[in-house]
Order: C-alpha cells, then structure tokens, then sequence
C-alpha cells in the first residue's frame, strides 16, 4: 500500500505501509492444543491498526519533506493514530469507549513514533504513547540506529530482546493493540493482541 505527495521541488514522499500478517501475540486465550479459527471481526481489527498506523506516518513535517529529510511531527501521529484506531472500530475519539453495535471493548494500546533527525517543530527522535484504561501518557525514549524494536505482550520497546522484532531505518510507526473481541460463534469475548507498522520512505524523481 503506498501514498504519494509532491511537493515543490519535484520530489515525492513515498510513504509505505509495512504490513505483518495479522499475529495473535501471546494470546492468553490461546493454548497449545486448542486452536482458534481468525473471526471476521479479528480481521478487521488488523486492518484498523494498519490504517491508523499508515494515516499517523503521513504526518510528516513540510519543512522536513522539503529538505529531503521527512521526519513525522510526533504529537501529531499520535492523535491521528487515536482517532483512526476509534474511527475504524466504533469507538469514542476520546475515552475509546465503544458504541452501540461495536464489535470490540475498549482498547489499550502502545505506539511508538520514531525519527531520525531532530531540529524540526513538533518532531522528536521517539516517543512512546501507553494509552490503558482510558488514560493516556508518554515519554520520551532513547532510539538505537537503525531502530530495532521488540513487541511483547503488552509492550513496545527499543531492542532485539522481545519475542517479535522490526526494524525501522527510516522515520516510522509501531503500534500494539489489546482488546478484546466478540466472537462469531457467541462465546466469552475473545482477548486478542495485534500489532503493525509503517515507515515513510523519500525517493527523488528523476
């Protein structure tokens, strides 16, 4: 999936979404000798956080873009993201709470927003968002180059140590959702984990 954005000089800003088949991370409903069947609702809950991921790395700074270097205005990602993530799955833009006919609880999530280069409004070198029970905060970490970053089961952090890892070479996003979802056969909610990530990608025409 990619978007393409010119901007004055000529250039385009080639943001690309990178997509991981929708994984069950360390389901706690999950057993070795029970195996779940995907729901249709499961898979819509993967393609909700690939949208909101993929709409949070297109904030990218104009400055930036124009000199070459698209770095993603942080804050911005992160309330973007937020409001995808709620729009897609039938949720309040604020609280998360769910809807009438809604498919999902509310969700916890993390996200990290990553940059390469600082120096530039509203852009940070990384961010991490924890957004539980309702409440949202942040922090600043520290990045390694090329970011290498690990999704456990109810985190995202910077390192090789998790279960699952991404690299991100480029300005990006990585984000991790728990819920829990109805299931199509009528049982208990389901407690699903998924995660996905996008990255932008500068490419000069020729």
């Amino acid at each position: 999936m990619k978007e393409l954005t010119r901007n004055q000089k000529g250039s385009a800003l080639l943001v690309l979404l990178v997509i991981f088949l929708p994984l069950l991370v360390f389901s706690a409903v999950c057993s070795t000798t029970v195996t779940q069947s995907v729901t249709v609702h499961d898979v819509d809950l993967q393609k909700a956080i690939e949208i909101a991921a993929k709409a949070a790395a297109m904030q990218v700074m104009p400055e930036s873009q124009a000199d070459g270097t698209p770095q993603i205005k942080t804050n911005a990602a992160q309330n973007v993201f937020h409001k995808k993530l709620a729009d897609n799955l039938g949720l309040d833009e604020i609280m998360m709470e769910p809807f009438k006919g809604s498919m999902v609880e509310r969700p916890d999530y993390v996200l990290i927003v990553y940059n390469t280069k600082e120096g530039y409004d509203g852009v940070e070198l990384a961010r991490k968002y924890t957004f539980s029970e309702g409440t949202l905060n942040s922090s600043a970490v520290t990045p390694n180059t090329p970011a290498e970053i690990s999704i456990t089961n109810n985190d995202i952090y910077f390192g090789s140590t998790g279960a699952i890892c991404t690299t991100l070479s480029e300005p990006g996003i990585v984000a991790l959702v728990n819920t829990k979802m109805v299931r199509v056969d009528g049982a208990e909610p389901e407690c699903i984990r998924r995660w996905a990530a996008s990255k932008v990608v500068y490419k000069t025409e020729l």
